[in-house]
């Protein structure tokens, strides 16, 4: 399957599954999402601010500092690479 993530294209079969870690700058910690990048950070970013309804994460937020810089995405102290990590499937 090709997948787009916006000019970044990348491949998976059957027996991967894309996985996004998104890494806290505060904390040093690690998270795995099984959300596409720009997502995962504003996901991490809202359940730590205390939002755990996943029906309202909005991308377009005015109040999410949202940032690119080459490869990465942040939302504030929350980042991740924007180029697919494939991981082979462990079941």
């Amino acid at each position: 399957m090709l997948l787009n993530y916006g000019k970044i294209k990348y491949i998976t079969g059957k027996d991967m599954e894309m996985i996004t870690y998104v890494f806290n700058l505060n904390t040093g910690r690690w998270t795995p999402y099984s959300l596409p990048p720009r997502m995962a950070v504003i996901s991490a970013f809202e359940r730590a601010a205390g939002n755990n309804n996943t029906w309202t994460y909005k991308s377009d937020n005015p109040n999410l500092k949202l940032s690119k810089s080459g490869l990465t995405v942040f939302c504030g102290d929350f980042g991740a690479l924007l180029i697919a990590c494939p991981l082979p499937n462990r079941s």
